[in-house]
């Protein structure tokens, strides 16, 4: 005999002569036999046809015999649940940002969402995979996100009932220029605006650590002035754009730096009046790399400038016996972004003999 089963017919038992194989009984066909739906199916491909959050999921059973499926064989089983993605960690560049989140269970993808500049959210993209960059964006744009895993069930997307969000921002560019505006005791920097930055960092370079320190974290704005500086010191500051997210800033990959000084001390004018001429000098000025002399016969007025020197005295001669003359001097000091002077000196008043 040959047992039937759920695919294949069978045959009842029979007899032959063992001498002239005459067939004493014949061998009858025994009909397929019903499938023995009470394996239960759990893998992916077969899940409930109303996979929802809300009734539970209906499944199929299967023939603990062949593993074949069937049309009205089914058991219901706990609600379809698909997890969150969890935490969202993120990169960027100037012009990219990279996204990435923990792989969910039975998912078969993830759908990224972004905020439009209305605040609605936009579908940006379905994929697989559990990582995602983003290219060609502008600089210094602030970006919200959000990933929600997905099942594909029979033709109908199923998303999980909670997603996470996130916010980042691709790089601000640096200020395009940096200048400076200095006094005594004081330098006040501007520079331009970045694009998309809400707070800037100051630096200067200690030149004895041999690092840059910050003097200024969350500057608002396009200005910063740094206090009780002593006249005529060179120094290098920079400037760094930063985008606050709200849960980490987003900074420039780099800076705009500028060196500058503040301005030497005013240089006080001594005089000796000679015949047809006047002797003038003065201290030396610390910081200082030089002396602009300049001259006039009129106290207000018609200024010119008479020479440039690094030394602590000039001669004017050429001039008229027994006339009054009027002169000033500032102090400079050379800096990478251009010369600083000192404010102009009091205006010594001279008679030639």
């Amino acid at each position: 005999a040959v047992k039937s089963d759920c695919n294949n017919t069978g045959l009842t038992q029979g007899s032959h002569c063992s001498v002239c194989g005459k067939v004493l009984t014949a061998q009858n066909k025994v009909p397929v036999s019903e499938h023995s739906f009470t394996k239960k199916i759990s893998d992916k491909a077969h899940l409930a046809t109303q996979a929802s959050y809300t009734v539970p999921a209906t499944y199929y059973l299967s023939c603990d015999v062949c593993d074949a499926i069937s049309k009205d064989k089914t058991y219901t089983g706990a609600t379809l649940s698909l997890g969150i993605t969890g935490k969202i960690v993120s990169t960027s560049s100037n012009d990219s940002i990279t996204l990435s989140w923990n792989k969910v269970a039975d998912a078969t993808g993830y759908a990224v969402f972004y905020k439009n500049t209305s605040g609605k959210w936009q579908t940006y993209k379905y994929l697989t995979a559990n990582t995602l960059k983003m290219t060609k964006l502008p600089s210094g744009r602030l970006y919200e996100f959000a990933v929600r895993a997905y099942v594909t069930e029979r033709g109908k997307t199923v998303f999980s009932p909670s997603f996470a969000t996130h916010k980042e921002a691709t790089r601000p560019l640096p200020p395009g220029k940096v200048v400076a505006v200095q006094n005594e005791n004081a330098i006040q920097l501007n520079w331009t605006a970045s694009a998309g930055a809400t707070n800037y960092q100051v630096f200067y370079y200690n030149t004895v650590q041999k690092k840059w320190i910050v003097i200024g974290y969350a500057v608002k704005g396009c200005k910063h002035t740094i206090y009780n500086l002593k006249p005529g010191v060179a120094f290098t500051f920079a400037v760094r754009p930063y985008i606050n997210t709200g849960a980490k800033n987003v900074h420039s990959s780099s800076y705009t730096s500028i060196s500058t000084c503040t301005k030497p001390i005013v240089p006080i004018l001594k005089s000796t009046p000679l015949k047809g001429a006047v002797r003038l000098n003065w201290d030396k000025v610390s910081g200082a790399d030089g002396y602009v002399i300049y001259g006039s016969s009129s106290p207000n007025s018609g200024y010119v400038k008479l020479a440039i020197t690094s030394g602590l005295t000039y001669t004017k001669n050429g001039l008229v016996s027994g006339r009054t003359y009027y002169f000033k001097a500032y102090s400079y000091k050379r800096t990478p972004a251009g010369v600083v002077y000192s404010y102009a000196g009091p205006v010594k008043t001279v008679t030639t003999r």
